[in-house]
């Protein structure tokens, strides 16, 4: 059964950022970009755009700004230029940004991260640094701009310190990027355990397009299948709470064992666990991996990496 919401989805984003791009499946990988993880296996990141080559990746989250309202960048390996502020100035990173979009990619800024000095004092100071946000990376006209004319297609909420203020952030998002000329999304990746402390206000309180869930680094991980909670509680938030009833969700992965603490699942546990009434499931949108550089020190005997063997799981034909 063809997945109707998703497949319009991706066949949304697919046609209007650009014509020579068709989507044909109905369900996708993200993958997280700027965190340079794969250094812990030898294997530098590389850049951006060598990741948006891969066909089969749909979204490409790079993070992160870690930290705000005084704002700050860090993209590892990828950029050590700042303006005078202190902030990254990265015109490749912002071509590589523009090539990805015209290969039909997704391209979302993350905010937030396990480390960093960010949050905010109320929601008044959320809505102010939304309109940073909106002038620095969407559509408007700052003065200093890391990734120079390039405009990202959204952002992405991965906010693991609490703090006030998060759902009038992404309200605020919201508001100001409705009008954009490429498509705009707002997405949030919160941990497993259900309501996500941090996100939780946010989550209830704003809506968004997608929700990229880490089942990893916590008991309600994939692999422990008596307590992954992706068609229970996660299930219900879509169905019954979330503001957006065509969210999409996603289940989060670590690209290889040394990528998470705990949580890494072989292609053979996702295959036990994500099995026919997920794909039966018009909310259940593919997997998001943590990430890109990771993943290419994972691969099977026949040199395939873990995101490939994983969209070509989506991909396979069902009954």
């Amino acid at each position: 059964m063809i997945n109707q919401v998703i497949f319009a989805f991706w066949a949304f984003f697919a046609t209007a950022l650009s014509e020579n791009v068709q989507s044909t499946h109905s369900h996708g990988i993200v993958v997280y970009w700027g965190q340079n993880s794969g250094t812990h296996l030898g294997l530098d990141q590389k850049s951006l755009r060598h990741y948006c080559n891969k066909k089969h990746v749909d979204i490409v989250v790079v993070s992160y700004v870690n930290e705000f309202p005084a704002m700050k960048m860090n993209l590892a390996n990828m950029c050590g230029v700042t303006f005078p502020s202190g902030l990254l100035n990265c015109p490749d990173v912002g071509k590589d940004i523009t090539y990805c979009q015209e290969q039909g990619k997704i391209v979302l800024l993350s905010l937030g991260g396990d480390s960093g000095n960010y949050g905010f004092e109320d929601d008044k100071q959320a809505r102010d640094f939304a309109k940073v946000l909106y002038n620095t990376f969407g559509p408007g006209t700052a003065e200093e701009r890391p990734f120079g004319n390039a405009v990202v297609n959204g952002y992405d909420l991965n906010l693991e310190k609490p703090s006030p203020g998060y759902a009038a952030l992404a309200t605020e998002l919201n508001r100001l990027h409705k009008d954009m000329d490429i498509p705009y999304f707002l997405t949030a990746t919160p941990q497993c355990p259900y309501m996500d402390k941090n996100l939780g206000e946010a989550l209830l309180n704003a809506p968004f397009h997608a929700v990229f869930i880490q089942f990893y680094n916590n008991d309600c991980s994939l692999i422990y299948p008596a307590k992954f909670n992706f068609m229970t509680q996660w299930k219900d938030f879509a169905d019954n709470i979330s503001l957006n009833k065509d969210v999409l969700l996603f289940v989060g992965l670590p690209g290889v064992t040394q990528s998470a603490g705990s949580g890494y699942a072989t292609l053979e546990q996702v295959k036990a666990v994500v099995t026919k009434d997920f794909f039966e499931y018009e909310k259940f949108g593919g997997f998001m991996l943590w990430d890109a550089s990771s993943l290419e020190g994972n691969k099977d005997a026949q040199d395939i990496s873990y995101d490939e063997q994983l969209a070509n799981f989506l991909a396979a034909p069902r009954s």
